[in-house]
């Protein structure tokens, strides 16, 4: 984002050295890209003492002109200059804002010793119809930008995504008064009315609540189009935007300002003097502002009057409302609409504006009239035009505030030094938060409206550390106990429990992690009092839900294989649960935890050909209990105790699984009523354990081995062996060769038929060498592989095929 450094002083008076200050914002995650100059240029204002046509021209004249001193000669393209006039005269060397170097010349044997500027040449806009004419009061020789008040430096900051907020002036001033400690001065804006009240003129409603929590409008009568005052157009310019008349600048401009978009509507054009705030639903295009008819789909959410579309919400307004240069009356608009919404019609259309880009981003729901009054009180003073009493502003449900619970004792771990308790609360104060202070070093802050990026601890922790400055924190190496657990990761336990399970004949499931509101009711998971997490769209009633067990996804399964006829199934999933965790006074953040589930049903399968299976039974799912936690080297402390109050399992077939007292889970069979609500024959026995806590005891074995930087270079054998030569043992030869380039052998191939005789079989066997100091030479491989073959045929007597 582009915005000056006076504009910036309106707000907070900024004493830092530019540089400092680019450092400063750098540090705080706002990085400056970079620092122009604007109004350097010596562009002075001069008076014209006469005017004469050019004797070789129709078009031209020559102006002499005057900053004070002696006259000098202009030639001139531009026709609205007249004698007296106080214009903008570059002389000999100036550059110019669009990179334009004047220099002394001869127009058609014509000399001009300078250049008498537009507004465009000036970079005050892109008006390039005559010349600027400085008001009579400028003194002459002064410098223009001066006079004009339009010297400024521009800074340009670039803002990432989660930092809607600082998408404005008032909202970097915020943060330049937070970084600085300077004090903030943000005077409420003062709207003068008259004429009758707004009711009588304009009305509002909003049908669809959801997508806009607020709308807010002021009608605004009797007002002139006309150029904006230079002073807008060069902020206007300077910050990236086209100006193009007094009221859609000033809209522009507040924008700029305060971060909060608004949209200009003809108030003539609006049929029924109505605004309705709406779904597309049956309405499929609209003619926007850029003069293309855009598509629309019946989730898009539109400002219609009482019989069409006429705008986009948040993204462009439509061509059929616009203000145009015979507009006496408009409605202003200034809304909340959700960032989905505008998100998702905006890439679809392939429009982005400016204000879709800040509506994207969040803007503040309690700015929206402050931007209006704001705005309405511009037009006044801009456009003549007089203020309706009253404004509209249908509010159905305000937005409930978000309290996140702050914690002295976890900002000096996260950060890693110390900060005062003072500190803290002061800080959160600065970023224009509220605290209600707690017992032991704890808070309860509620961040301003403006600032949607922060909604949990951390955020707060990090806004600490942001604002104290992150160069304040020592880079040291945190400490850490190290501990033989954590040696290893939880993907390779996780991994090696698959392997566990699937050497005990169970077959893993990987189900979706959306569930039934009835399926997280039968089956609530292992939390107690936790609180299902719903979707806000979803795809049918089967997944309205996150699941709050793995195990209620493997029972639903199960339902559909009975179904389906079978009747031996032993499966397990190791996944995820999601849920809230509900706390004294209210809900709190999402959580997840990691969950091994496991059902047997029917049948387990036989030991050895032919041999028939038993029922499953509670023995068979305590050795699968017992085989994971051998697996994780916790097995011989697990331990057993009996449950009867499990809501999903049989009273008197269940039991708690537990580790030195700390329960990981619980096993049984499930409860009858839950079979027959599931429609299940036969009773499963099943477990659920917490495979997050059991890893707090499991016992990890680290085993390193450091990659090659050379590269393996990998021969192949044939050889002709006794039809009852076991394939291993040639691999067992090889490896009491011990040959020292060897680091591998595999067999890709057996064969018998036709080629080989009836007693005989070819095996075929891939060799891999690479030593660990250097790259092979094909000698060197040459020579290892014929030894190879050598020690094959001495110790094994077998044929090597060509």
């Amino acid at each position: 984002m582009k915005v000056t450094l006076n504009w910036l002083r309106e707000f907070v008076a900024i004493e830092l050295a530019l540089d400092r200050l680019a450092d400063r914002l750098a540090l705080a995650g706002l990085e400056v890209d970079g620092i122009h100059e604007q109004g350097s240029a010596p562009i002075k204002v001069a008076q014209i003492v006469r005017i004469d046509p050019h004797p070789q021209s129709d078009h031209l004249t020559v102006c002499q002109v005057t900053t004070g001193g002696e006259m000098m000669p202009v030639v001139c393209g531009a026709s609205n200059m007249q004698v007296d006039d106080k214009v903008a005269l570059a002389l000999e060397g100036t550059t110019l804002p669009g990179g334009q170097q004047v220099e002394r010349v001869e127009i058609r044997g014509q000399l001009s010793c300078g250049m008498l500027c537009s507004e465009r040449e000036l970079g005050l806009s892109d008006d390039h119809r005559g010349l600027f004419i400085v008001a009579k009061e400028a003194p002459l020789g002064e410098a223009l930008y001066a006079v004009l008040g339009l010297r400024d430096t521009i800074l340009d900051i670039a803002i990432t995504p989660n930092r809607g907020d600082c998408l404005s002036v008032l909202g970097l001033a915020r943060e330049i008064s937070a970084l600085t400690g300077l004090p903030l001065h943000a005077g409420k804006p003062r709207v003068r009315q008259s004429g009758s009240a707004i009711h009588s003129k304009a009305r509002v409603s909003i049908t669809d609540a959801d997508l806009c929590p607020r709308y807010a409008a002021r009608v605004v009568t009797g007002v002139k189009i006309t150029p904006s005052p230079a002073w807008m157009k060069w902020r206007l310019e300077a910050a990236g935007l086209r100006a193009l008349n007094n009221i859609v600048d000033v809209t522009n401009y507040v924008m700029l300002e305060r971060g909060q978009p608004l949209h200009a509507f003809d108030l003539s054009f609006l049929t029924g003097q109505e605004i309705v705030v709406r779904r597309a639903r049956d309405i499929a295009a609209i003619h926007t502002l850029d003069g293309k008819e855009r598509t629309l789909v019946p989730e898009d959410l539109l400002i219609c009057d009482r019989d069409r579309a006429v705008a986009v919400a948040g993204v462009m307004g439509g061509a059929n409302s616009e203000v145009r240069d015979q507009t006496t009356a408009v409605l202003l608009e200034s809304a909340y609409f959700i960032p989905e919404t505008v998100r998702r019609t905006a890439r679809r259309l392939g429009v982005r504006s400016e204000a879709s880009y800040r509506f994207e981003r969040g803007v503040d729901p309690l700015g929206t009239v402050l931007a209006l009054d704001r705005a309405a009180s511009l037009l006044r003073q801009l456009a003549g035009g007089q203020v309706s009493r009253g404004v509209i502003d249908i509010f159905p449900q305000s937005l409930p505030p978000t309290i996140i619970p702050l914690c002295a004792q976890r900002v000096n771990s996260f950060l890693g030094v110390t900060v005062e308790a003072n500190e803290i609360e002061q800080r959160m104060r600065t970023l224009g938060a509220k605290v209600k202070r707690g017992r032991g070093g704890t808070w309860h802050v509620t961040p301003p409206s403006y600032r949607a990026d922060l909604s949990q601890e951390a955020d707060l922790i990090e806004e600490v550390a942001r604002l104290r400055g992150y160069e304040t924190i020592p880079a040291v190496l945190p400490r850490t106990e190290v501990r033989e657990k954590n040696r290893d990761t939880e993907g390779e336990w996780a991994r090696r429990v698959r392997l566990c399970l699937a050497a005990q004949g169970l077959h893993e499931m990987l189900n979706l992690s959306f569930t039934s509101v009835r399926l997280n009711t039968l089956i609530p998971g292992l939390i107690p009092g936790a609180v299902a997490i719903p979707l806000v769209n979803p795809l049918s009633a089967e997944g309205a839900e996150m699941r709050l067990s793995v195990l209620g996804g493997l029972l639903r399964a199960l339902q559909h294989n009975v179904r389906q006829g079978e009747t031996e199934i032993t499966v397990f999933e190791l996944g995820k649960t999601f849920f809230f965790e509900k706390g004294q006074t209210h809900i709190q953040q999402r959580q997840e935890r990691l969950v091994i589930a496991v059902v047997l049903y029917g049948q387990w399968p036989g030991v050895g050909l032919g041999q028939p299976g038993k029922a499953v039974d509670f023995a068979d799912l305590k050795g699968v209990v017992e085989a994971v936690g051998q697996e994780l080297g916790c097995g011989e402390r697990l331990r057993w105790e009996r449950v009867t109050d499990s809501p999903f399992l049989h009273p008197g077939k269940s039991a708690r699984v537990l580790i030195e007292q700390q329960a990981v889970g619980v096993a049984g069979a499930l409860h009858p009523d839950h079979c027959s609500a599931l429609d299940i024959g036969e009773t499963p026995w099943v477990f659920e354990l917490d495979f997050a806590t059991l890893l707090h005891y499991a016992r990890p074995v680290t085993q390193y081995q450091p990659l090659s930087r050379f590269p393996t270079v990998v021969r192949d054998v044939a050889i002709v062996a006794d039809k009852e030569l076991p394939v291993q043992s040639v691999i067992d030869a090889v490896r009491t060769l011990a040959h020292p380039l060897i680091v591998g052998m595999q067999l890709f191939d057996r064969y018998q038929g036709s080629q080989i005789p009836p007693d005989k079989q070819s095996l075929a066997y891939s060799i891999s060498y690479r030593t660990a100091d250097r790259t092979l030479t094909t000698l060197e491989v040459s020579e290892a592989h014929a030894q190879v073959i050598e020690h094959l045929v001495h110790t094994l007597g077998v044929e090597v095929r060509a």
